[in-house]
C-alpha cells in the first residue's frame, strides 16, 4: 500500500501570497504600465505557489520588480516605489516559504499559521529596511535620483536573499 503525498502548497498559502502581492501592485496605481507589471508579477506569485512551481514564482519576482522600475522611471512617488518593492519582496519570500512548507509537510497539512508568522516577520524586517532606505533618501535631499532608487532596489533584493 502506497500513500502519495501532494507536495504543493495549500490554496490558503497561495491566497496569502497573492494578497501581499496585490497590495504591492496597488501602490503602483498611478502608472498604468507599472501596474500591469505588478499585477502580472502577483499573478505569477500566486499561480506559481498554487501549483508548486518555483520558477514561475521567480518569474513573478522579475515581473513585479520590473513594474517597480517602470514606476520609478514614470514618476510614481518614491514612498510608493519603496512600499511596492517591500510588498513584492515579502510576497516572493512568502511564496518560497510556502513551496518549502509544501515539500516538507505536504498540501493537506495545516501550515497557514507557520506561513503567516513567517510573512509577518519578513514584512516587519523589510519594512524597517525600507524605512531606513527612505530616511536616507530624504536626508540626501530633493530631486529624483534614479540611481539611488536602483541602488535601493538592489539593496532590497540582497536583503530578501539574506532572509532566505
Amino acid at each position: 500500500m502506497s500513500s502519495v503525498v501532494d507536495t504543493r502548497p495549500s490554496t490558503n498559502d497561495a491566497a496569502l501570497v497573492g494578497g501581499v502581492g496585490t497590495v504591492g501592485a496597488v501602490t503602483l496605481l498611478t502608472s498604468p504600465n507599472a501596474l500591469v507589471f505588478g499585477l502580472l508579477g502577483t499573478l505569477l506569485f500566486a499561480g506559481g505557489t498554487a501549483v508548486g512551481a518555483g520558477r514561475v514564482v521567480s518569474l513573478g519576482l522579475v515581473a513585479s520588480l520590473g513594474g517597480v522600475v517602470v514606476g520609478a522611471l514614470t514618476g510614481v512617488g518614491v514612498v510608493f516605489v519603496v512600499a511596492a518593492t517591500t510588498c513584492f519582496l515579502v510576497a516572493w519570500d512568502a511564496a518560497n516559504q510556502a513551496l518549502a512548507l509544501g515539500e516538507t509537510v505536504g498540501r493537506e497539512a495545516v501550515s497557514q499559521r507557520a506561513l503567516s508568522v513567517h510573512a509577518a516577520v519578513a514584512g516587519g524586517v523589510a519594512s524597517v529596511a525600507a524605512g531606513v532606505g527612505y530616511g536616507v533618501y530624504l536626508a540626501v535631499g530633493g530631486g529624483r535620483p534614479v540611481g539611488a532608487l536602483v541602488l535601493l532596489l538592489v539593496g532590497a533584493v540582497l536583503l530578501a536573499s539574506a532572509l532566505r
